[in-house]
């Protein structure tokens, strides 16, 4: 990530916001203010880990199903929209693994399953924004 330059030159104290999707990725972050002084001197401060979290998502698809009989409808719903877009230029990508458990089977008196995955990639989802 670039830094994010938000003073002008003799402002010594203030408030700002970081823009919505400034912060586009679950994980921990700290901001970090650095500075030089005219007489040469160095110094610095930083902020306290903020944990920012992905918002709650719900996967689902039907219970039962006819193999190779049609099409699977897949539901992906997050609980609340995005009220904005990231402001990276490659915010990533979502991975969707379908994981096949095989048929379960007893051989020589053991249970046997057998997984499998399946990766299905997917470009972000862009909100629709309405300002």
């Amino acid at each position: 990530m670039r830094p994010v330059y938000v003073f002008k030159s003799g402002l010594l104290s203030g408030e700002f916001n970081l823009v919505c999707g400034t912060i586009d990725h679950a994980g921990m972050y700290r901001l970090q203010l650095d500075f030089n002084t005219v007489d040469g001197s160095r110094g610095g401060t930083r902020t306290p880990p903020v944990e920012a979290v992905w918002p709650t998502i719900v996967i689902s698809m039907p219970p039962i199903h006819v193999a190779v009989d049609s099409a699977v409808r897949v539901s992906v719903t997050l609980a609340r929209p995005p009220r904005c877009t990231s402001l990276h230029a490659d915010p990533g990508r979502f991975i969707l693994e379908l994981v096949y458990s095989g048929r379960v089977e007893t051989k020589n008196g053991q249970r046997v399953v057998e997984p499998r995955k399946v990766n299905l990639n997917f470009q972000p989802i862009q909100p629709s924004i309405a300002y």
